[in-house]
């Protein structure tokens, strides 16, 4: 064989470079659709996957009408990992009292109280009473954005709420999940319910 009528072949070291390997990710992978499970392992409403993706944390479900969904496996109060297995998903899944069924979720909303306790833990003096606007930096796959947040009172989300026009069935502070305590901090470990979300139950007009 006359080696020199082969096509050359890429350099070694490209299958061992960090730089090639951060060059690909941002110009090839993260700009086209990856293939990262076959879809009979999450055959079922309710079924999850939790999937590393170029070292991100994917969080992939199936909803209630049998669609897949993918979304970033991060709490968006602090940038937190939600769940580590599919297991701990039960933190998500949450009952409104009441057996109550249908509808779909249009907001999803932190306590304010409980928001207003993680500003004065930082130092911040916050108004409770106050609507105001706050950000924090999130950094995930090495690039950093500022993100964006409001505070409101309870007062002025049930008024944004009537005021659209929503009548206010339910108002629920929703206990978490025992399937997911183990993911919890030590200081909230032993207690049966802590502030996070308030739900609420929306008809229309």
């Amino acid at each position: 064989m006359n080696a020199a009528l082969l096509e050359p072949t890429l350099p070694s070291s490209w299958y061992r470079s960090n730089e090639v390997y951060r060059a690909e990710k941002e110009r090839i992978f993260c700009r086209e659709w990856i293939a990262v499970c076959r879809e009979a392992e999450v055959p079922s409403p309710g079924d999850s996957l939790v999937l590393d993706v170029l070292g991100e944390s994917i969080l992939l479900v199936r909803n209630r009408e049998g669609v897949l969904r993918a979304f970033h496996n991060v709490c968006r109060h602090r940038g937190s990992r939600l769940c580590r297995t599919p297991a701990e998903t039960a933190e998500l899944r949450v009952a409104l009292p009441g057996g109550i069924t249908g509808g779909r979720l249009i907001v999803s909303v932190d306590h304010p109280f409980a928001v207003n306790l993680m500003h004065r833990e930082v130092g911040r003096k916050p108004d409770y009473f106050a609507t105001y606007n706050h950000t924090a930096e999130w950094t995930m796959g090495g690039q950093t954005a500022v993100m964006s947040f409001w505070h409101r009172p309870l007062h002025a989300m049930t008024d944004a709420f009537t005021a659209a026009g929503f009548r206010i069935t339910v108002i629920s502070e929703p206990p978490p999940a025992l399937g997911a305590r183990e993911l919890f901090p030590d200081v909230l470990a032993d207690k049966p319910a802590f502030l996070c979300f308030i739900f609420f139950v929306l008809q229309a007009g």
